[in-house]
């Protein structure tokens, strides 16, 4: 299991979750979740979902 946590004023966006994308295939993990105290970009929340491995990390 991969978890990331972001306590950020700004948005998160793409760049933040590719780099966990690459952690979790790095370290072979099937489930990956991402926590912030702020809001996904418009244009991720727009995407929905990212494969992620051998899962799904939904946005």
């Amino acid at each position: 299991m991969a978890v990331q946590c972001k306590c950020w004023k700004r948005d998160v966006g793409n760049e933040i979750v590719l780099q966990l994308k690459a952690g979790t295939q790095v370290h072979s993990c099937c489930v990956a979740w991402m926590v912030t105290t702020s809001n996904f970009t418009r244009q991720l929340r727009r995407r929905g979902s990212l494969n992620i491995g051998g899962g799904t990390l939904v946005i």
